[in-house]
């Protein structure tokens, strides 16, 4: 998977959707964000078994692909990555 969207709009994204992650949990799947590719940019899903978010951003997509993603780590990133595409 390969793409390119502006950080501060995927960090958004990423913490709009972690708040239904689960922090602490015994599936370890549960504890991420699915990060998956659509025809008009990314599609960013969080499930902690009862509720689930999900929210799309725009972005150029140059590979297809899907993937699961710790939350906290990946908002703590997203974070601390200067504002770029």
């Amino acid at each position: 998977m390969k793409f390119v969207c502006e950080t501060s709009t995927l960090s958004l994204a990423c913490q709009n959707v972690q708040r239904a992650v689960s922090s602490k949990s015994s599936i370890p799947g549960a504890e991420g964000i699915l990060i998956k590719t659509t025809v008009n940019g990314l599609s960013l899903t969080g499930y902690d078994l009862e509720i689930g978010i999900n929210t799309n951003i725009y972005a150029k997509v140059e590979e297809e692909g899907a993937i699961i993603i710790n939350a906290k780590i990946l908002c703590e990133i997203l974070r601390k990555i200067p504002n770029q595409t």
